[in-house]
């Protein structure tokens, strides 16, 4: 089947586009991204985004699968033009691992962070900071359950 003037089958998309990959390698149909089977792209600072799945939400595309980092972090979850958004596992290369809610690239919302020395944090973030409800429970078992303003304990 030939599509005139539209991408069709599979290729290489090279974008010049600052909050767009540099080079997308996937299928096309009548000149739009397929949403049949995964695909996968890197942008121009060494960033891989492997989708496995796109939905619309609101009139944007949303796709969810996994980024890898050069610094070696790597993230699980949803994104919307190379902006982390919706619910997702972010796994820092020195063991900080943040499990909740995410809104224009910083955690917001429900989310849990371990940090590298075992402390922990379950609770409400706004801002990519720890900002309302929320317990903090620390590797030597003290524990603050309690109200968060601006990153810090405000009860």
């Amino acid at each position: 089947r030939r599509s005139v003037g539209k991408m069709a089958g599979e290729g290489e998309l090279v974008l010049n586009d600052v909050r767009s990959p540099s080079g997308k390698t996937g299928s096309w149909a009548k000149g739009v991204e397929s949403e049949e089977g995964p695909y996968s792209y890197t942008t121009e600072n060494g960033e891989t985004y492997n989708v496995e799945a796109v939905t619309y939400k609101f009139g944007k595309k949303v796709e969810s699968g996994n980024i890898c980092f050069s610094n070696g972090d790597k993230y699980e979850g949803e994104w919307s033009m190379g902006t982390k958004n919706g619910k997702g596992v972010y796994r820092c290369a020195n063991g900080v691992i943040y499990d909740g809610r995410w809104k224009d690239d910083m955690r917001h919302g429900f989310g849990s962070c371990t940090y590298g020395n075992g402390d922990v944090y379950k609770g409400k973030w706004a801002r990519n900071q720890k900002h309302g409800d929320g317990e903090y429970a620390f590797h030597n078992g003290n524990c603050y359950n309690g109200e968060w303003r601006s990153d810090r304990a405000s009860g």
